[in-house]
């Protein structure tokens, strides 16, 4: 014989399969919906190699900008990162009169901030500079990031990273 139990539950009149799938739709929802990634200030910039030379860079963050000063202020002074702005992506679409190309329409966005974990960053940086010089400037499993560029650019002054050229005797990740 079929075990019976009473459908309904003491709290708020539901039955117990109402309050089952109610759990189910919750769990379900954490899991389908990501959660948001916090967000890390992102600028361009250009970087002083020498005292006679200088490359822009686009989308650095302020843990990115920390390790550039790190790196680069031995050899040019304090100034190693300037004119910090926002990134600006271009997108340009090309507008067509009768199937005939005659104009581009460029939309300009600025953009000061990305979502991205502590985690990827530190992914990032250590493919691009090595895992040597992203460890000693960011110690431990999950280390504390520079919040601003301004932090970023004093904790930079401050470091020395190994002389160990990028890519020598190291096995980027």
């Amino acid at each position: 014989m079929a075990d019976t139990k009473p459908n309904t539950s003491p709290a708020g009149g539901q039955t117990q399969a109402q309050v089952d799938a109610a759990k189910l739709a919750e769990a379900t929802k954490s899991k389908t919906q990501p959660e948001s990634k916090p967000k890390m200030q992102v600028r361009s910039c250009r970087v002083k190699l020498s005292k006679d030379q200088d490359v822009p860079l686009k989308e650095i963050t302020p843990a990115e900008a920390c390790l550039l000063v790190a790196e680069h202020h031995r050899n040019v002074g304090d100034s190693a990162i300037y004119d910090l702005g926002p990134v600006v992506r271009t997108h340009t679409e090309k507008v067509f009169v009768d199937g005939k190309h005659t104009d581009n329409k460029v939309t300009k966005t600025e953009i000061t901030e990305v979502e991205r974990t502590v985690v990827e960053e530190i992914a990032n940086l250590k493919g691009k500079y090595g895992v040597k010089k992203v460890t000693t400037l960011f110690p431990g499993a999950i280390p504390q990031l520079p919040q601003t560029f301004k932090e970023a650019i004093e904790i930079g002054i401050t470091t020395v990273l190994p002389e160990e050229k990028l890519g020598l005797g190291e096995v980027k990740l």
